[in-house]
């Protein structure tokens, strides 16, 4: 194959690839493709099960996230994140195993930043909450966000994977 062949082949591909995302329905597709993948490597436990990527839409949220819990108290003490870990440690000592405590993990991706035009910028988010039982208090999550500028549909194709690998460094 000549390198002009090479080039023409590639600007086919990249061409398909923007016309997929070229609206939101193909947009959302795509993040739910990346964002199932994420959960299934970072938000599946042996108590999960398979994890499926939902959505909530109102007049100001436009959210796709995954959101899992693990009653392994052995397991959630594997995470990376220090005062994650110093959190669900108390968890695990003070709550009564009779109790189930568990930790709830999430990824979300905001789209509500996003224009009809499909510019604007995304909010990547993980978070780590082990306040059980109603996972309401704020000191007991930790949250990883990377926000992206989205210009460019191409780029976005290679950069929210990185976004998401990003803030997934917490679990």
């Amino acid at each position: 194959m000549s390198k002009d062949d090479k080039e023409t082949l590639q600007c086919e591909v990249n061409e398909k690839a923007v016309a997929q995302l070229s609206d939101r329905e193909g947009l959302e597709s795509f993040i739910v493709q990346v964002l199932d993948s994420f959960s299934y490597r970072y938000l599946q436990t042996r108590d999960s099960g398979d994890v499926e990527v939902q959505k909530y839409q109102d007049e100001k949220l436009d959210l796709l996230f995954s959101r899992s819990l693990d009653y392994k108290m052995a397991d959630a003490l594997k995470c990376s994140d220090e005062e994650a870990r110093k959190g669900i440690l108390h968890l695990a000592k003070t709550i009564p195993k009779k109790d189930n405590p568990c930790v709830l993990y999430e990824l979300f991706v905001d789209l509500s930043f996003l224009s009809e035009e499909l510019d604007g910028k995304i909010e990547v988010r993980a978070i780590i909450n082990w306040g059980f039982p109603d996972f309401k208090d704020e000191n007991k999550k930790k949250i990883r966000v990377v926000e992206m500028k989205v210009d460019d549909l191409l780029a976005l194709r290679k950069s929210l994977p990185l976004a998401l690998e990003e803030v997934c460094e917490i679990f």
